[in-house]
């Protein structure tokens, strides 16, 4: 039985990815298998791996997270947040000597492209802004589907699930995770272990669409 820290450290990797463990497993493993924990924490740690890569493709964060904080130089008009879409932006600090609200000098959020504009240049070159906002796509992530979106959050798109899905299987079926080419005597499986570290094809032709090129 897994120790209270154990188990928390568990739920706060799940966290940080586009699934929960028993939706990855039911796509990954034969229902024979799907009742084993032996294969656990490869299952989360090649997940985070995943999610990673996506994430660095599209030069983007996923995950939502409610206050989310974005430092910049503050000598610029409009700030790429990394997390997107963004649902509300809570405050926009000038750090100086003494700390400049400059909420209110934001002329417009474009939400779905994460883009926050200022009227005018918040501060100098070498001043910093900080901008706190709450931002990215929520997925529900508990073992027993049991969550609800929050609101005003967004929903992660069912293509991108599908991506992650995808290059979860070919992750795993490259490393041969579960031993099942092994057992099948499948030779070219074996001698092609680094397949499927790279984005597959059809991954990165639905990540194409949620590329920030900025």
């Amino acid at each position: 039985m897994r120790s209270a820290e154990t188990n928390l450290l568990h739920l706060l990797s799940l966290i940080f990815m586009l699934s929960s463990l028993a939706q990855l497993k039911a796509f990954l493993l034969p229902p024979a298998m799907r009742a084993r924990t032996d294969f656990d924490a490869q299952v989360t740690g090649f997940g985070n791996g995943v999610l990673a890569m996506m994430e660095n493709h599209c030069n983007r964060r996923f995950t939502r997270v409610e206050g989310e904080t974005y430092q910049d130089s503050a000598n610029n008009i409009v700030f790429s947040v990394p997390r997107f879409p963004i649902e509300t932006v809570t405050s926009a600090t000038l750090q100086t000597d003494v700390p400049t609200d400059v909420t209110d000098t934001i002329s417009r959020t474009d939400k779905r492209a994460g883009l926050v504009s200022f009227f005018t240049p918040p501060g100098w070159q070498y001043d910093t802004v900080v901008i706190e906002y709450t931002g990215g796509f929520w997925w529900d992530a508990s073992e027993d589907q049991s969550g609800s979106l929050p609101e005003g959050a967004n929903a992660l798109p069912a293509d991108l699930l599908a991506a992650f899905n995808l290059q979860m299987k070919a992750v795993c079926e490259a490393q041969d995770l579960f031993g099942l080419q092994a057992a099948g005597g499948d030779d070219k499986a074996k001698s092609s272990k680094s397949l499927g570290l790279d984005l597959i094809p059809a991954v990165r032709s639905i990540l194409n669409n949620y590329r920030r090129f900025a």
